[in-house]
């Protein structure tokens, strides 16, 4: 399992979009501190929040153990489904596959 610090994610949104703009959960799932990791093949990660809590992400099933989506299934998902995509389309956690970015990177 690859692990990460605690972190929010850099500056992602695009120009002339202000952070402000963005629906509620995409703007917690850029901000709260939290870390990533896979947990095994096939796309399914965990989410640790700062306040200690940690959720199971299904990025393939797009589902998530947090109170949020059992109780509400947002569309666009909650802020860890959120979360876990933006890290991915980042590159900073491996891919669903389990390959590392890098790796997908240079291979045909």
């Amino acid at each position: 399992m690859v692990s990460q610090q605690l972190s929010a994610v850099p500056e992602t949104v695009p120009r002339g979009i202000a952070r402000t703009d963005l629906e509620p959960r995409t703007k917690r799932a850029l901000e709260e501190a939290m870390a990533v990791s896979l947990l095994e093949k096939g796309g399914r990660y965990e989410v640790r929040t700062a306040s200690g809590s940690w959720y199971e992400v299904d990025i393939v099933a797009e589902a998530c153990t947090c109170p949020d989506w059992k109780y509400r299934t947002p569309e666009g998902g909650c802020k860890h489904l959120r979360r876990v995509d933006v890290e991915l389309k980042l590159g900073r956690v491996p891919r669903p596959d389990g390959r590392l970015p890098d790796q997908a990177r240079h291979e045909p």
